[in-house]
């Protein structure tokens, strides 16, 4: 057999086409490996945008439920969060999950159906525990996929403002130090899980706005404290001013009026103080009209004033007589109403007479004093 020269056109003709052959093979390993990888974040991605609104949904449920625990504190599945006109338990209005939001998560690493356990005992900072079950890959636990969907999910809650809402491919609870064995099964079984911390709205939060965090600091030269809240009981660190929660503080500029909390307090008590003080009703009316008695705050005790306006001596308008004396008593039918009178002494008789309707006018004044 002749040999192959590999100087000769033969020879480099040879040589080229294995070049390009291995050239190729690299180039589709390579894409089947980036088609591949492109799939797998894709799935992922489907996955945790799933598994995040799921979360959303708890979250909103236990901020719905406040200090009172739900009837049940172990839930399978997610349905339950849906509308009931795909056969959720919620209100049409009020749904707290998608009807598109698969039933279980196990289409593409065959999860479970996510299991989540509330605990209630302490009303105030309620928590739920999720748990998702192990990722899978091939039928087998897949720790890089566990934690690219943790990674994806969280991305996607601190987007949505649930900074209180967390999902882990790793125990939290295991010391990798103390305890490097655990820590290592743990990550290998690529087990999913979450948890929330909710706080109900007697504790005190200060954001930016109703979502966003603040990054800045809270200042307070106070040596003592700023703020205090009250609990689902009415408890608060401070005696007792009012049964919601409050912000204490020394004192508070009000920019829209420009002036301190203070000193409007101030002002409002002093208007307060000459308002009730001040007559609540006056008028012109006949004897023996009844008069309401007006109600004063704590303190304060209803009185009434009476005087002669007008007032005519004799039987009628066509005989008139002179007039030896007035007066106009009150009397108190309820405790509720007066009623006054006039009275005329006329000259030379012996006794007072109620002067008619026509014959004379009572000016009234009430207040509280």
């Amino acid at each position: 057999m002749k040999k192959l020269n590999p100087r000769s056109n033969a020879g480099f003709a040879l040589a080229e086409l294995m070049l390009t052959m291995t050239v190729a093979a690299v180039f589709f390993a390579g894409a089947a490996t980036f088609i591949s990888k492109q799939r797998t974040e894709q799935a992922a991605n489907e996955q945790a945008m799933w598994i995040a609104q799921y979360v959303n949904g708890l979250a909103a449920y236990m901020t719905i439920q406040g200090v009172t625990p739900p009837a049940t504190l172990t839930v399978t599945g997610t349905d339950w969060l849906k509308s009931t006109v795909c056969g959720g338990l919620q209100p049409p209005s009020d749904y707290l999950l998608s009807c598109d939001i698969p039933t279980n998560f196990n289409g593409s690493y065959g999860m479970p159906a996510p299991s989540v356990t509330f605990d209630w005992s302490v009303p105030t900072g309620p928590r739920a525990d999720i748990t998702f079950g192990s990722v899978r890959s091939g039928g087998l636990p897949s720790a890089k996929i566990a934690a690219l969907l943790a990674s994806s999910i969280n991305s996607r809650l601190e987007v949505d403002g649930y900074i209180h809402a967390s999902v882990f491919s790793i125990d939290g609870g295991i010391d990798p130090v103390a305890n490097p064995g655990a820590f290592r099964a743990s990550i290998i079984a690529a087990n999913l899980t979450g948890s929330i911390t909710s706080s109900i709205t007697s504790t005190v939060f200060v954001r930016r706005d109703g979502n966003t965090v603040m990054k800045g600091p809270l200042v307070t030269e106070h040596d003592n404290w700023a703020m205090i809240a009250r609990d689902e009981a009415g408890n608060e660190n401070a005696a007792a001013q009012s049964n919601i929660a409050s912000a204490n503080v020394n004192d508070v500029y009000v920019r829209s009026n420009a002036a301190w909390a203070s000193e409007t307090h101030a002002l409002a008590e002093e208007a307060y103080r000459l308002a009730v003080r001040t007559p609540q009703f006056m008028t012109e009316v006949p004897s023996a009209t009844i008069i309401p008695q007006p109600s004063c705050p704590a303190g304060l005790t209803a009185q009434i004033f009476t005087y002669p306006v007008i007032f005519v001596g004799g039987a009628s308008t066509a005989s008139t007589r002179f007039i030896a004396g007035i007066r106009t008593p009150v009397d108190i039918v309820s405790a509720a109403t007066w009623r006054v009178r006039m009275f005329i002494l006329y000259e030379g008789s012996a006794s007072w007479e109620e002067a008619p309707s026509d014959m004379g006018r009572i000016s009234v004044t009430t207040r509280c004093s």
